[in-house]
């Protein structure tokens, strides 16, 4: 055991030129250690060391965050940056630590020294918080299905689900799916089954609705009582079944707001038939009180039992749930920045990355469900991380480059960049595809892809000597010099060859054509012009054509046929 590790210690080191030459020779990289430092990196610590010395021996980190990307184009070189300048007496200021330093009018810090006040949530609070939350979900599903718009919307998502107009996936859920096909059989099996069975519940709740806003001068209060209970038996049975899939509470969401909606305007029509009563015009004050009943109707409920329903039961529950969703959201607004942090440099900026972010997070928390188990910010780093690749994929070029593809891009360019400054030599393409695993084929698909558009104002030679890149492009709208000229000899060259034709006959092929320089006439035009049926027109353009495809006629436009292309 001894003599091994006096071996160990004894093996020579490997240089950190050996990645270059690993790369260079086609063999897998077994180090990511760089080598012989480039004079841009040294010129770049050499300007922070003079520019922290103007401000009293520190510098912001912000600051190495944007020379990083603008100089060096490789936001993985912050650390290094930092160890560099920290050896030479430098003091990087934290984002908490150079407030003081820093501008108000720089966002990124702005936002920065909002998210610092924010504490961070424990577990405990993080499954306090999530817990809460989910059973607010349910309780909301269940109140805004239990009226009328509710119902419909809860009806309609397993008919999209159904007859595929939303993904399968998106309210069945993963875990029901695990079982492969035979699994995904019997859910839509269960679909199909449950969509029979919402659509009867929903219709008889219909029929009930109109014993339910009747008065109680032509229905007994028992009658009215005992309507009511059977449609939330059959609203609480409709609520059962969407349990097992995935009801957004986006949906709840949008239900309360009409519902809201509604709810005003039927105070507002009371208000105003109350105010045509007493003005004695009877007329208007019953059209508004139709219109009241046809509303109410629509919502399985009277003015006041709604009104109980919206303000004591689903806002209350609507504004704890918000509530506890802003807290659980900023008590993760961190977590969003350090999943941003690995994507700067890739054509977003670094606000945009957080803000993309930031709608993944809100996303994850959406769809959270804490009965299976899992942490929250295990989940919400799969939603974060999607978004923004994404986000990088779609907004950051002008033409859109596939997902899989920025991420060959980004070995390409990484491993180029360092045998570039480790050797000086730009890389070949086939031992690059080799060292990161692809086809040099794919490999060149890629770098083509990742090529940027080209601007028509691009100066070319030296000093824009040899003017710009508008000058090399073929300009297509501007007719060509000698094209007037032919276009005029083929028309001399037309009339004479229809010349020869009878009168009525070149009168159909220009007209019917538009060889005089008016518009195309279509047969109807020319039988009512030449006071003949529509057949017939047709008959004499087709014997004027064959005459026209005659060896001695059609040789003299053959020449021309160049013009017509």
């Amino acid at each position: 055991a001894k003599k091994a590790t006096a071996k160990k210690k004894a093996a020579p080191r490997r240089k950190r030129s050996d990645s270059v030459a690993l790369a260079l020779s086609g063999e897998p990289r077994r180090s990511k250690k760089r080598g012989r430092p480039s004079k841009r990196w040294l010129q770049t610590i050499e300007d922070m060391v003079e520019e922290a010395r103007k401000l009293g021996g520190r510098i912001p980190h912000a600051t190495l965050e944007t020379v990083v990307l603008e100089r060096l184009n490789d936001a993985s070189r912050l650390e290094d940056l930092i160890m560099a300048l920290e050896e030479r007496g430098v003091l990087v200021e934290d984002q908490r630590d150079a407030v003081a330093t820093q501008t108000e009018s720089d966002p990124v810090q702005a936002y920065f020294n909002d998210m610092y006040d924010i504490p961070l949530l424990d577990r405990e609070q993080e499954v306090e918080i999530t817990t809460a939350m989910f059973r607010l979900k349910e309780e909301l599903r269940d109140l805004v299905i239990g009226t009328r718009l509710g119902a419909q919307e809860a009806v309609g998502l397993l008919e999209k689900a159904s007859s595929g107009k939303l993904f399968f996936e998106r309210i069945v859920g993963a875990l029901r799916l695990e079982g492969g096909k035979k699994a995904r059989a019997a859910v839509k099996q269960q679909l199909a089954r449950d969509l029979v069975r919402a659509r009867e519940l929903f219709a008889e709740a219909e029929q009930l609705a109109p014993l339910v806003i009747q008065t109680r001068s032509s229905r007994s209060a028992e009658s009215i009582l005992k309507a009511k209970g059977q449609i939330r038996e059959r609203t609480a049975e409709l609520a059962r079944i969407l349990a097992d899939y995935d009801y957004d509470v986006a949906i709840s969401v949008e239900v309360a707001r009409l519902l809201d909606i509604d709810l005003r305007r039927m105070f507002r029509l009371r208000v105003e038939a109350r105010q045509k009563e007493l003005e004695d015009e009877l007329e208007a004050r019953d059209a508004l009180l139709e219109e009241l009943s046809e509303i109410e109707g629509r919502l399985w409920e009277r003015t006041g039992d709604f009104q109980k329903r919206l303000r004591k039961k689903i806002d209350p529950r609507l504004k704890e749930y918000k509530r506890r969703k802003s807290e659980l959201a900023q008590g993760n607004l961190r977590l969003v920045i350090s999943i941003a942090k690995r994507y700067r440099g890739r054509g977003l900026g670094f606000l945009d990355l957080i803000q993309e972010g930031n709608s993944g997070l809100m996303r994850a928390i959406e769809k959270f469900d804490p009965r299976r188990g899992f942490k929250f910010s295990t989940y919400a780093t799969w939603w974060i991380r999607q978004a923004v690749t994404r986000a990088l994929a779609e907004k950051s070029r002008m033409i859109r480059v596939p997902v899989y593809l920025t991420d060959v891009l980004q070995k390409v360019r990484r491993l180029s960049r360092e045998i570039n400054e480790e050797t000086g030599r730009p890389f070949d393409l086939h031992q690059m595809a080799k060292t990161i695993g692809v086809t040099p084929e794919e490999a060149e698909r890629v770098l083509k892809a990742a090529r940027g558009p080209v601007s028509l104002d691009m100066p070319l030679g030296q000093e824009g000597e040899g003017g710009d890149f508008r000058e090399l492009l073929e300009d297509t709208t501007t007719p060509q010099p000698d094209a007037g000229v032919k276009r005029q000899l083929l028309a001399e060259q037309i009339r004479r060859v229809l010349g020869d034709l009878p009168v009525r006959e070149r009168e159909v092929i220009v007209l019917r054509y538009g060889l005089d320089g008016g518009r195309v006439h279509t047969l109807e035009e020319l039988g009512r012009r030449f006071n003949v049926t529509r057949e017939r027109v047709r008959q004499i353009e087709i014997r004027a054509i064959r005459k026209l495809q005659t060896p001695h006629r059609a040789s003299a436009l053959e020449t021309f046929l160049e013009v017509l292309r």
